[in-house]
């Protein structure tokens, strides 16, 4: 995996732990459940 890749999944984690707790506040909700489907790749 090329550098970039590494740091950009590294970067997502705390980004969307930060959309989380966003949305918790925001709407109110007890949890954030996020759901990848990892459709746009082949299996």
């Amino acid at each position: 995996m090329p550098l970039r890749n590494y740091r950009s999944a590294a970067a997502f984690g705390p980004a969307l732990r930060h959309l989380e707790r966003v949305l918790e506040r925001v709407t109110g909700a007890v949890r954030i459940y996020p759901a990848a489907m990892g459709e746009s790749h082949p299996h």
